[in-house]
This record gives C-alpha cells, structure tokens and sequence, in this order.
C-alpha cells in the first residue's frame, strides 16, 4: 500500500508511515503495549523485562556511585547485560522470579566501566584486598612502587593519585553507600613510595553488595607556581573485589 500525499505525516490509526523517496509505505502495526501486556504468547517477555527492569536499576546505582565525576563515557548497556548474567545464575527461581539476593556476583570482578583502558593496563602495583568477616572490613594493600615503573600515565603529567571507591548496595531497598579513600599525591618520577594500607568499613547490613573500585587522577604542574591542575584524560575504572554479604 503506497500513500502519495507526501505533505502529510499523520499517521493513519491502526498504521505506521515508512519514508521512501517521493513517497510514504503504509505498513500495518502487528505489536501493540496492549498485545504484549496481554497476549499469552508474550508472557515470557513480560517475565524477562521485569528481570531486566532490576539489573538496570541495579547498574544505575553502581554508575552512580562510580563514574560520579568520571571523564570516561559511560555504557550503561554493558553494564546492564553483565547483571542480567548474574540474575540468570539464580537457579533456585524460575525465570521471571529470580532474584540477585540468590545470585553469584563474582563474574563482576574485574568488570571495566573504561574498555579502552583496564587498571591492570594502567597499573603493576600487585594490590591485594584482605577481607575480615569478623570485623566486618576490606584491607587493601599497596605494595611499596616507584611510580614512573608501575604506572603508566601521560605524557604531561607531574603527579598522581591513587583512588579506590567502596560502594555497598542492599539488594532488597537498592539503596546505596559509597566510600572513598586517596592516596597522597606522588610524584611521578622515581622515586620508593612505601608500602600503604587502605582499610574500607563495611556497615551496611545484609543482605547487601559490595564493590571495591580503583582508579587513578592525574596532575600536571601549570605555571611558575607549579600550581597542579588535574588532566582530563583516560583513566581506569576497574572493579577489584566483589563481596556478598547474606
């Protein structure tokens, strides 16, 4: 069916207007809100948008709390398919109910919101995350470094700093905590930085998530007064250690 008026783009109820050249093809609409709200052959859509409706609140939440003020763009979609795994491995629900309180998050680890750039691409600093249940805490250790042999940064940067975000999540109010802790500012040059711990609190009561973030910002020095101002410029935002408290 071909409608000539090409002056008119109302749309004629019940169809949908395609532009061509010199004219508009009339296509019948087959899918309608009502029709997938409704039909029983779109219940198992129904069921998967509603599982998808919490993986994406869910990555707002942690978008959020991590790229807050991040130069990098951000994508939402990658995110958002990496959580829908992780409610896809609830295996005592069927599909429809399942629920991130029953799934594994472990996949997340290692999860880079920065594709181009990982902190394992940025950084040979060897950190490692000790957790104690008991105090219910995150240690994080940083090895001593020289900075200009186990980062890697711009040309024109003078100055570094370490940054690692702590965020918990309860997974029942999807409510969530953020914390950060920096190192000093180091100089980038060679030059021994000593061995640092960083210790993150965990108080948010379970059932919760918690995810522990690294970064870096980068500093040049402007000016005869060697005043630092912060580069714009790529940087890692790398998900350490994931934890599941229940």
């Amino acid at each position: 069916m071909v409608y000539k008026n090409k002056k008119s783009r109302k749309a004629i109820p019940g169809y949908t207007l395609i532009p061509k050249e010199g004219y508009y093809q009339v296509r019948k609409i087959g899918l309608t809100k009502d029709r997938v709200n409704n039909d029983p052959a779109f219940s198992m859509t129904r069921k998967l948008s509603d599982e998808f409706a919490v993986a994406a609140k869910l990555g707002t939440l942690i978008r959020d709390a991590v790229l807050e003020d991040a130069t990098i763009a951000q994508h939402p979609a990658v995110l958002t398919a990496a959580l829908i795994n992780i409610i896809q491995t609830d295996k005592q629900n069927p599909v429809g109910c399942r629920s991130l309180l029953n799934a594994d998050f472990s996949s997340l680890e290692n999860f880079q919101f920065n594709p181009s750039l990982s902190w394992q691409e940025a950084t040979k600093l060897h950190e490692h995350v000790k957790v104690d249940r008991k105090k219910r805490q995150w240690s994080l250790t940083i090895p001593a470094f020289v900075p200009r042999n186990a980062i890697k940064g711009p040309r024109s940067a003078t100055y570094c700093r370490l940054r690692f975000i702590q965020v918990s999540i309860d997974l029942t109010g999807m409510v969530a905590e953020k914390q950060i802790q920096r190192t000093t500012l180091l100089p980038w040059k060679h030059l021994q930085i000593p061995q640092q711990e960083l210790v993150f609190k965990l108080h948010k009561t379970a059932p919760c998530l918690h995810l522990l973030v690294a970064t870096i910002n980068w500093y040049e020095s402007v000016g005869h007064a060697k005043v630092l101002m912060p580069l714009d410029t790529q940087v890692p935002f790398t998900i350490l250690k994931v934890g599941v408290s229940k």
